[in-house]
């Protein structure tokens, strides 16, 4: 019956599957006896479990071994074989211990011999590794070297070619230079006799422009001077007419007034009923006047405060009106710069809230 042979991974842990004690394999070197697995020729290794081949471990190609004449039935005879000639069993025989302690004896020996032969045979292939990595190393560093060498050459293949066509663009561009320059001064002089026609239409345009605003400005001094003597002669009238109607009738000049407030201030709309609040509340109109020309002019240090959704706004000044304070301008804006007012005089905090509800309840102006 022939010896199963135990075939271990590389971590160690036994496969299922034993192998057969079958044909051995001289392995080169002297390093020892192997055995063939998955085309492989795999050290033979004893151990306390029986003859071990281990995969993870150093293995030879068939063709670099040499196969024994004759396989033993078990590994015990080769070992007995090799063991034969060693000098301790041919130097006493006269003291050859019993065939079981001979036995014995040579077991130990032979394991102690593969042993030192499995050393031998992983010095030898660690060994044999290194040689082979520092070949590959040589190999690829004399691969990277010429690499290098050729990647220097042909960087410098490069700038050569790149000064060669630096050199010849800089000809091209000189001789196109030299052949367009007369072109070139005849279009420049060309744009700049436009230039200089065009300019001199800008001056005469401009002096007429000039000519034309002052003509304007002159005619806005005397219009503003107009109108300042216009708006004076409209205070005064107006405070004859209060006079008047302080007395208990109603001045025939009050319409009048009314007809010229559009002249004095055209962007600025006063309610009629307004000057009914003035006439019956006022002993004095500056205030109210300096409020609506305040409006009219968009002066940005009148303040006021929203008080409706719809635009209307209150003057935050109190005007006097001679009496007390209790006078009142409200204003909203209107399309094409122009601007509603009304006047209002305050009673009570009860009849205002009122009349707010009341301009609330406008619909806003288009």
């Amino acid at each position: 019956m022939k010896e199963q042979i135990q075939i271990l991974d590389k971590n160690g842990v036994p496969l299922a599957r034993a192998l057969a004690d079958e044909q051995r394999w001289r392995l080169p070197d002297g390093v020892g006896v192997g055995v063939k697995y998955s085309g492989q020729i795999y050290p033979l290794v004893k151990t306390a479990q029986g003859w071990v081949i281990r995969l993870g471990g150093r293995s030879f190609a068939q063709k670099a071994c040499q196969a024994m004449d004759t396989a033993p039935p078990s590994p015990a005879p080769a070992r007995l074989e090799t063991a034969a000639a060693a000098p301790p069993v041919v130097a006493r025989p006269a003291v050859r211990p019993t065939v079981r302690t001979n036995g014995r004896f040579e077991d130990q020996w032979l394991i102690n011999a593969e042993k030192v032969e499995a050393q031998r045979a992983e010095r030898v292939a660690h060994h044999q590794q290194a040689n082979e990595a520092v070949a590959q190393l040589h190999g690829e560093l004399a691969g990277a070297l010429e690499e290098r060498d050729r990647q220097v050459a042909r960087a410098r293949q490069l700038e050569a070619d790149k000064l060669e066509l630096q050199n010849r663009l800089r000809d091209d561009r000189r001789l196109q230079k030299s052949e367009n320059t007369v072109a070139d001064l005849r279009g420049q002089l060309t744009h700049a006799q436009r230039q200089v026609a065009a300019a001199q239409a800008e001056v005469r345009q401009a002096r007429e422009l000039q000519k034309a605003a002052e003509a304007r400005a002159t005619a806005g001094k005397a219009e503003l001077t107009q109108q300042r003597q216009a708006a004076t002669a409209l205070e005064q009238r107006l405070k004859a007419c209060l006079a008047e109607t302080a007395k208990g009738a109603r001045p025939e000049a009050w319409d009048w007034f009314q007809a010229l407030l559009p002249v004095a201030w055209p962007r600025l709309v006063v309610r009629p009923e307004s000057w009914d609040v003035v006439s019956r509340h006022c002993t004095r109109v500056e205030a109210v006047l300096r409020v609506l020309q305040a409006l009219h002019d968009e002066d940005p240090d009148q303040a006021s405060f929203s008080i409706t959704d719809n635009g209307w706004r209150e003057v935050q000044d109190h005007i006097a009106t001679g009496r007390d304070d209790r006078l009142r301008v409200y204003w909203r804006p209107l399309p094409e710069r122009t601007i509603e007012a009304v006047i209002f005089y305050k009673n009570d905090d009860e009849v205002q809230q009122a009349f707010h509800r009341a301009l609330s309840r406008e619909s806003a102006r288009e």
